[in-house]
């Protein structure tokens, strides 16, 4: 229940001004232990300009809970806690506090730098922001402070995907992210202790820290997998919970582990439904499926691999193109708007085996997404919650998905709940499972394209929330609150306006003329094509002469995708340009004289040849989906 980009949420009414004791705060919240908890309000740890706060003004302080809340003798951790207060001279309504994703998901507070390019401009396009304060808590396992579940080690690009620095020497295993990652854990169990992280021990810190922060009433936003802690915290310790907000919904009941393939497909099938939709995307990308299919068997039977020039400190790198890591990264496609709209275009350029800058792009977004999340808590997180126990690989859901090759799924899997069974000693039971049964009101937001958190999820988590209302947004993805790039001030996007018509008046099912526009709202395929096929034109490579290839039976493909093929003359001598038709025949298309070139239209899967005034074939070149160059040099 990741996400590659930020999803996050909301904030709360809070006196920072002052030490809570428990003690004297819970006389009547038998749920929560308060001889445990404390909240300090504390100088923030960054520092930002006055006009880098756009007007807000900002608190912090530091929440210490045990480790283990069912352990007396557990030592305390301590929780970054920062607050982004309603603009001023606003009235002042209850706070919302955010639960973040992952699981694992950083609190993106550590620093100046992060807090600017982060919450403040996110406020900014939230119009509910202006009224309610803005509550951020690092989950524990996710900051920096002594609770901290990080792995570093699992950052390396070659243990989290294989690469290698030199071609040829990828590693295509999928269980060496697991033997990195059981390394670190060996490590933070000198320190940690594990069994500790896990949504019921988040839901409890969650319910202590409104009561340590003398907060009568608040309400909850969960994004992702916090959406699964939030619903746990209103199942298990509903007291002064308003309202809940949860964007892109992880019922605690649903079989998310063995329908994630189904889940993936499902997705990907409605981008390429919206592709065919569209006439110039469909005339472009037009079999996207069969040629996703098609580079899966490929990339299971040869060892594929893209160089990257410059990653990151590594320099360049070999990265395998496995089914897995491939997989991978159309997952992370279709975390967001607008990078789900590249999905075709990405598998094009797989398929097609060019485009090299645009594969290496979203190669480096999935490399980067490792910096987002604390490994070691994401890890813990999904072991103690027993995911791993409801893993079965008998599955039909898992094994007839075309995107789950099953003996690669199968390695996979079984190294997941290996190391889980060796590192989650008391992992919760089943019983921890039971829905969140409430009539707290609840919103609850999904996105159209959704893979992680798919619609389904939403619509079953409200069966048994009496007091809830759903809204599936149809041109966005997962984080669904997260701004795209036309929200702004004075045009906020539509989940935003929900959530803020709804934090008004919880008791009544939101509106806004917005949703009206919903279903009008089209994907900007022509926008895509055209910034894909001006981008190619540029950077795309020489087409490759396949002048030693047998064309007894050649002839071109038919096809609708119209590109241009530049042909230039590089040799001494006239060439003479003929095309493959259907049936094989070869048709003249003029001469090209000695150091000139000529700029062919034609289609992709079209067939050209070049031959001297003697007779002698000296260029034969297949057109691909972009335009291109093939060239013609005097040494052939």
């Amino acid at each position: 229940m990741g996400t590659v980009s930020l999803k996050s949420a909301w904030a709360a009414i809070i006196v920072l001004a002052l030490t809570h004791d428990l003690a004297t705060a819970l006389e009547n919240d038998a749920l929560v232990d308060s001889r445990q908890a404390e909240f300090r309000s504390k100088p923030c740890w960054f520092q930002l300009a006055p006009e880098k706060r756009y007007h807000r003004r900002i608190s912090c302080g530091e929440l210490a809970v045990p480790e283990h809340w069912d352990k007396p003798d557990s030592r305390l951790i301590h929780l970054p806690v920062v607050t982004f207060h309603a603009k001023e001279g606003k009235p002042g309504r209850e706070p919302v506090v955010l639960i973040t994703g992952g699981p694992g998901e950083r609190p993106y507070v550590r620093d100046a730098a992060i807090v600017s390019r982060s919450w403040l401009p996110y406020l900014e396009v939230q119009p509910w922001s202006t009224n309610h304060d803005f509550i951020v808590v690092g989950l524990r396992g996710t900051n920096w402070t002594d609770a901290n579940l990080d792995c570093p080690e699992t950052r390396d690009p070659s243990s989290a995907f294989g690469t290698s620095s030199e071609a040829g020497q990828t590693n295509r295993s999928n269980t060496l992210y697991f033997e990195t990652l059981g390394l670190c854990l060996e490590r933070l169990a000198k320190n940690h202790d594990l069994d500790a992280y896990n949504s019921e021990q988040a839901a409890r810190d969650i319910a202590s820290l409104r009561i340590a922060m003398d907060v009568d009433q608040w309400s909850l936003l969960g994004v992702s997998y916090g959406t699964y802690v939030a619903l746990k915290t209103i199942r298990d310790y509903p007291d002064g919970i308003k309202s809940v907000v949860l964007d892109s919904v992880a019922p605690i009941d649903n079989d998310w582990v063995n329908t994630q393939f189904r889940s993936l497909e499902q997705s990907l099938e409605r981008v390429f439904q919206s592709c065919r939709e569209s006439e110039i995307c469909n005339r472009r990308f037009p079999n996207s499926r069969e040629q996703l299919k098609d580079f899966l068997r490929k990339a299971e039977e040869k060892n594929l691999e893209i160089k990257i020039d410059d990653y990151s400190n590594y320099g360049g790198i070999f990265f395998p193109l496995t089914p897995s890591n491939t997989i991978q990264m159309l997952l992370h496609l279709t975390f967001s708007y607008p990078d789900y709209v590249f999905i075709p275009a990405f598998i094009d350029a797989l398929h097609q085996d060019y485009a090299q800058d645009f594969v290496s792009s979203r190669v480096e977004k999935s490399l980067s997404f490792a910096d987002e999340v604390a490994r070691g808590a994401h890890m813990m997180y999904e072991c103690n919650d027993s995911f791993y126990k409801i893993i079965d690989t008998d599955r039909d859901s898992i094994e007839d998905s075309y995107l789950s090759a099953e003996e690669t799924n199968l390695e996979f899997l079984n190294a997941w709940r290996t190391l889980c069974e060796r590192f989650a000693s008391s992992p919760l039971p089943q019983d921890s499972y039971q829905a969140a049964v409430s009539d707290i009101p609840t919103l609850l937001l999904s996105g159209r394209f959704d893979s992680v958190t798919p619609p389904q999820d939403a619509i079953y988590a409200a069966t048994s929330l009496s007091n809830s209302y759903q809204f599936t947004f149809s041109n966005r993805s997962h984080s669904v609150l997260a701004p795209s790039r036309r929200d702004s001030v004075s045009s906020p996007g539509c989940p935003s306006r929900i959530v803020t018509a709804f934090l008004e008046n919880p008791q009544v099912r939101p509106e806004d003329p917005c949703l009206k526009d919903q279903a009008k709202l089209d994907i900007p395929w022509d926008d895509v094509v055209e910034s894909w096929n001006n981008a190619n034109q540029v950077r795309s490579a020489e087409l490759e002469n396949r002048l030693a290839d047998d064309w007894s039976a050649a002839r071109s493909d038919r096809n609708t995708n119209e590109v241009h093929v530049t042909f230039r003359n590089q040799m001494s001598v006239a060439l003479t340009l003929y095309w493959f038709d259907f049936e094989g025949l070869r048709r003249a298309y003029g001469d090209i004289p000695p150091g000139a070139e000529q700029e062919q239209s034609t289609f992709e899967g079209h067939r050209w040849e070049l031959e001297t005034t003697t007779g002698k074939i000296v260029g034969r070149f297949v057109a691909t989906a972009v335009d291109s160059v093939a060239e013609i040099s005097s040494d052939r």
